[in-house]
């Protein structure tokens, strides 16, 4: 699986509703999906469990998902990135039935 994104990416909403998992860490320069370049707000996310896999605190990007998330019937807070992802060996499975394939 492959996000595209170097970092993984908090929506600064999701950061505001849950203050407490999140601990400011600077500014760093970013680079969105049109190539088009920005500050970007960096937090360090208090450690978390994606299914059964603990991952320890890490640092994320913030950012408003506000605009894309308004087009979808299921909103993102977090979009996984290399940061998060290169923490754990993943299986997927796509051949199972609930998948649609």
């Amino acid at each position: 699986m492959d996000t595209g994104a170097g970092i993984t990416i908090a929506d600064m909403g999701f950061i505001k509703k849950h203050p407490a998992f999140f601990q400011e860490a600077g500014q760093s320069s970013g680079t969105d999906s049109t190539g088009a370049k920005m500050e970007t707000p960096m937090f360090i996310m208090a450690a978390t469990t994606i299914g059964s896999r603990a991952f320890p605190p890490h640092k994320v990007a913030g950012v408003d998902l506000s605009q894309v998330n308004s087009t979808l019937a299921v909103p993102m807070d977090l979009v996984l990135g290399y940061s998060t992802l290169s923490q754990a060996n993943w299986w997927f499975e796509f051949s199972r039935p609930e998948m649609g394939l």
